[in-house]
């Protein structure tokens, strides 16, 4: 059965059509979690992080997947997927805030989001209502076009050193003179 949403009344039909368990469009009026400031983002932004649009928090290197593409897409291959730090951070006030503050997304939270609270699964971002929630049936490798994971990645492994350069080869002798 096919819900048409009306004017009216755009969330709840909203939320029924995409078949989550809450409303993502409800009214923010409590905060989950302990909320971070940007001065503290900036600070634990601090870790070195050698791939690009990679953000370092808490010691792990983080990247939030676009659209569509997965943690193995976002790490640049499921070898440099962290997963445990994944799913085990992917709630965590830190990550979330400061992979928004990195991105320059709108950070707006409240108890529905579940920022700060176990997921034994992965918490990802619905793409496009800007609202997180925690997905216990996704995995940092399996989950559905609309949503973005913020996926701990290895860093790349340093290059193998250069060879040293090879001395230039001795001048040849001279040819012995004619006869």
């Amino acid at each position: 059965k096919v819900e048409l949403c009306s004017a009216a009344q755009p969330r709840g039909c909203l939320a029924r059509a995409m078949g989550l368990p809450f409303n993502p469009l409800a009214p923010v009026d409590r905060i989950a979690g302990v909320e971070i400031s940007r001065a503290q983002c900036a600070e634990m932004m601090q870790t070195d992080c050698s791939m690009q649009g990679a953000i370092g928090v808490n010691g792990h290197c983080y990247v939030l997947s676009e659209r569509g593409h997965t943690c193995s897409d976002a790490c640049e291959g499921a070898a440099r997927v962290d997963v445990e730090a994944t799913r085990k951070f992917s709630t965590d006030s830190a990550v979330v805030t400061c992979l928004e503050m990195a991105l320059g997304l709108e950070s707006r939270h409240d108890i529905m989001d579940q920022v700060g609270q176990a997921c034994p699964g992965i918490h990802l971002l619905i793409d496009g209502l800007h609202r997180w929630h925690c997905y216990p049936q996704f995995t940092a490798f399996d989950f559905p076009a609309g949503f973005r994971a913020p996926c701990a990645c290895w860093s790349a492994p340093s290059p193998p050193p250069s060879p040293p350069a090879t001395p230039p080869a001795p001048p040849s002798p001279p040819a012995p003179p004619p006869p």
